[in-house]
């Protein structure tokens, strides 16, 4: 990283992820590492420190992902902020 190429910014690296942002980055991780065997890889691993996440908040997110399917977000995220402790 340099002043005159700098790195893209990315969300997880920001400190502060509300709920939304936290299953959005699941999906984005989700789709690279569909099963759960591939969770368990190094390239897993490799992409959650990318993402500036450890392994475990990396592997929580994929399962609120999964769990949390698209036709059911709009209920949970459109009027009133619920905390992501709530959603775990």
């Amino acid at each position: 990283m340099s002043a005159l190429f700098p790195e893209p910014t990315d969300p997880g690296r920001s400190g502060y992820l509300d709920a939304a942002d936290r299953i959005k980055l699941g999906d984005t991780l989700l789709i690279r590492f569909p099963t759960e065997a591939a969770c368990r890889s190094s390239a897993f691993k490799r992409a959650a420190t990318r993402h500036g996440l450890s392994v475990a908040q990396a592997k929580e997110y994929v399962t609120l992902a999964r769990w949390f399917s698209p036709d059911m977000r709009p209920r949970i995220f459109s009027d009133v902020r619920i905390s992501y402790t709530v959603l775990r």
